[in-house]
């Protein structure tokens, strides 16, 4: 069995306008600032397992130091 043990899923705001995220939260901007950088969604997620071979993943959202990011993400 092929767990992946670590997997953030994103909102389809925070996909599509990832730069209104950025501000105030260091650890996103460090890793999501540049467009190359992929934010998944739960589809995208599945495919992925589904096409790679991966029977589980350990899915989280993203710790975000703004509450209403945390509310809305969560």
């Amino acid at each position: 069995m092929v767990i992946d043990v670590h997997v953030h899923i994103c909102p389809p705001e925070v996909r599509e306008g990832r730069e209104k995220f950025l501000d105030g939260e260091a650890e996103f901007t460090a890793l999501y600032k540049e467009r190359q950088a992929r934010l998944a969604g739960a589809g995208e997620v599945v495919a992925m397992m589904d096409r790679e071979g991966v029977d589980k993943a350990v899915v989280f959202g993203f710790p975000w130091n703004h509450e209403e990011f945390l509310k809305f993400n969560n």
